[in-house]
């Protein structure tokens, strides 16, 4: 063997180290900007979602948001959580009402508001809230609580056509209904609550249910 060959054989012999990763992918940058951006659109969005439904079904996180909105003495016991979160300006919180009805806060923020307001309140529109069903037999009215007079709007909420013409859906999301503006007064933003009777009847929602539901909370001046 030659001098050489000794010295190459020697070189051949050492660890070779393997390639250092890169912490950025190179083939974010290959697949095109376009890629890129919808990978980075996906990352923000998905960090959106986590923080916006963080915590969606605790109670400790989700009754601090309803409070600062509508204050109240004490978590009604009779409420229990069911879901809360929302996104871009609308927030919604969903409750089993023990006493036989499901009970769905919302509130909009001011660039939502006048429009929710305006179309939710409307006795001529047919929709519902968050977009589930439809609603009829519309009837437009107030209700006085704890010395206020508040916007309420009744109708029999259904889930699609088929359960509008007389099919069932589930209780929270079909039923005799009753909407209630309760936004404080000066607020520019809206905050509603919608019941929803959990048995399939023709009765309306009482107005001493009403009164009721609401009493834990700061809605007039006569507490």
């Amino acid at each position: 063997m030659t001098a050489f060959e000794e010295q190459s054989t020697g070189f051949d012999d050492q660890p070779v180290a393997p390639p250092a990763k890169r912490a950025f992918p190179l083939w974010l940058l290959f697949c095109g900007g376009g890629c890129l951006l919808a990978v980075l659109a996906a990352l923000v969005v998905a960090g959106l979602l986590f923080k916006q439904f963080q915590g969606f079904n605790d109670p400790d996180v989700q009754w601090p948001r309803i409070e600062e909105r509508l204050s109240f003495d004490q978590r009604p016991e009779e409420l229990n959580l069911l879901f809360g979160g929302g996104m871009m300006g609308v927030e919604m919180f969903t409750f089993e009402d023990s006493r036989g009805y499901a009970v769905i806060f919302q509130s909009f923020d001011i660039s939502e508001a006048d429009e929710a307001r305006d179309q939710l309140f409307d006795p001529e529109f047919t929709g519902s809230i968050a977009g589930l069903g439809g609603r009829k037999d519309l009837q437009a009215g107030t209700i006085e609580i704890q010395g206020r007079v508040l916007d309420v709007l009744r109708f029999y909420q259904f889930e699609d056509e088929e359960a509008g013409e007389g099919g069932e859906g589930s209780p929270a999301r079909a039923g005799v209904s009753a909407l209630i503006d309760l936004t404080a007064p000066g607020d520019p933003g809206l905050f509603v609550v919608q019941v929803v009777r959990a048995t399939h009847t023709s009765d309306p929602v009482p107005d001493e249910y009403l009164r009721e539901l609401l009493a834990p909370f700061h809605v007039g001046p006569q507490r």
